[in-house]
């Protein structure tokens, strides 16, 4: 009796350890069909192990997808998280009823998965649909704040833009963001929509002489290069000074000139300072104050270096009237740094130019160059040593937006405190 007993049990054990088999080719003929002979049952095996490596990657994807549509980084992390544990899965070897927790940990990994993806999503919406409707209600409120200044000019215009646009200017997205990053791409972004809007543009380029050209990232852009990242010479907005100031000097070049019998284009920037006469505005020779402080306290100076500005200037050009718009004019120079209009203009660091052949230099520091229509026009070069820290600003779109207000309303070499307008310099005079 014990012996029958004993082989009944054995019986059931071995019937109990087949039945997960049995299930398994059951549901295998359900699903595909009954394999007509052993040969062909490598056509089931085949789909199911597509089915057990792609099912996991398939719905944790369809799940992720449901939240975070447009972000392919998230769908594809979670398609790969899934299919190393599918595999995992697939290939572990001997799991048995007794480790049925090893089947449903993937399962229950995938659920938390897409219930903390969820979560976040839920609390922190979707960052770039945000942004942009932040930017685009901004570019809204620019041009609802612009309307009444389109048709005013000159103080008119700077009073009814600090009036009207100043305080939209500071509610601007990411304005206050603590990455320096983070803000720098953001007032390059602002600067874009700025240039969009015809009474900001007019005003930009009239006083702070900003254009479509401008990079706003503190570096100039060569002439001739469109791809921002060639620029490479620090640049910076400073005070449109007049070129009697004791610390300006200025020089007065023609293509044609010869130094030491050389072209003057092929001598480095440096030794055309030193060597070609300067023009008489300022009184102190400039190599002698070269050798004396400036470079020993300014060439390198990270508060208040040397700079230096380009120019191509026709002496013999008419004044334009206010409705002239001739084709490739080319400006006569004033009594100032800068178009007398100007609070600010675009001067670059002298230090990383000096050692550069002329021509390289002020190609390299983007300058205007003009169309050579008439043998009287001339490369101006401008050197400014700050008399104090502070008086130079990086010409950044960030440092722009911040101070556009103030600067728009600062006073223009077209009107120096306390005394009349300068005078258009006379054509053909070396103090142009």
């Amino acid at each position: 009796m014990q012996e029958a007993q004993k082989r009944a049990s054995q019986s059931k054990k071995t019937s109990r350890k087949h039945v997960p088999a049995s299930l398994e080719e059951s549901a295998a003929d359900i699903a595909f069909g009954p394999a007509p002979n052993d040969a062909r049952k490598w056509h089931r095996r085949t789909l199911n192990l597509c089915v057990e490596l792609a099912g996991l990657p398939a719905l944790a994807t369809v799940i992720a997808s449901f939240f975070y549509p447009d972000n392919q980084s998230v769908l594809s992390i979670c398609a790969i998280v899934a299919l190393l544990l599918a595999i995992g899965l697939r290939f572990f070897p001997n799991v048995h009823e007794e480790h049925a927790v090893t089947l449903v940990l993937p399962w229950l990994i995938v659920v938390g998965m897409a219930a903390v993806l969820y979560a976040v999503l839920w609390r922190n919406p979707n960052k770039s649909s945000k942004l942009a409707k932040d930017w685009l209600k901004w570019q809204k409120s620019v041009e609802a704040s612009t309307a009444k200044c389109k048709d005013e000019k000159g103080k008119d215009l700077d009073t009814c833009i600090v009036r009207d646009f100043g305080p939209v200017l500071n509610e601007r997205p990411g304005k206050s963001d603590n990455e320096a990053l983070n803000r720098l791409a953001s007032g390059v972004m602002a600067g874009q929509v700025l240039l969009a809007n015809d009474a900001v543009r007019t005003e930009l380029k009239a006083r702070l002489s900003v254009d479509d050209r401008f990079i706003g990232t503190g570096t100039s852009e060569p002439i001739g290069i469109t791809n921002s990242a060639e620029a490479k010479v620090p640049e910076y907005l400073v005070p449109n000074l007049l070129i009697s100031d004791k610390q300006v000097w200025v020089w007065e070049l023609t293509p044609e000139q010869y130094l030491e019998g050389k072209p003057l284009w092929e001598h480095s920037l440096k030794e055309v300072l030193m060597k070609v006469s300067q023009t008489q505005d300022n009184p102190n020779n400039f190599k002698t104050a070269w050798e004396s402080w400036i470079e020993k306290e300014h060439l390198n100076s990270p508060d208040a270096p040397v700079l230096v500005r380009f120019a191509s200037l026709d002496p013999t050009a008419r004044p334009l009237g206010p409705n002239d718009h001739p084709k490739d004019y080319v400006p006569r120079p004033s009594a100032c740094i800068g178009k007398p209009s100007a609070t600010r203009v675009f001067m670059n660091t002298l230090a990383p130019l000096l050692e550069e052949p002329l021509q390289t230099a002020s190609r390299n520091s983007g300058y205007t160059e003009a169309a050579r229509h008439s043998n009287n026009v001339r490369l101006y070069v401008w050197v400014w040593v700050p008399a104090y820290p502070g008086e130079v600003t990086q010409a950044t779109w960030e440092n722009v937006l911040n101070n556009m207000t103030t600067w728009i309303q600062g006073v223009s070499c077209e009107q120096p405190p306390g005394g009349a307008p300068p005078q258009p310099a006379v054509a053909g005079s070396p103090a142009s």
